[in-house]
């Protein structure tokens, strides 16, 4: 059987099976490199993107002092 007989669903399917796949394949490949991973939190390179940052503290939203209603 040829494949330009095959439906239009077929073809569909089979595409988007390939690129499921081939994503597949990206993650697994982007997760076995070790250069792509999270630095430990006590490695220098977590401390210098901390620092640059301003720290890893509560957002300002949430260190905002609380004011209690006036009676």
């Amino acid at each position: 059987m040829q494949y330009k007989l095959l439906p239009a669903e077929a073809v569909f399917a089979n595409t988007l099976g390939l690129l499921i796949l081939i994503f597949g394949v990206l993650v697994v490949a982007a997760l076995a490199r070790p250069s792509w991973k999270r630095p430990d939190s006590d490695s220098p390179d977590s401390r210098q993107v901390r620092d640059a940052l301003g720290g890893f503290g509560k957002p300002s939203w949430e260190a905002a002092p609380q004011h209690s209603p006036e009676d």
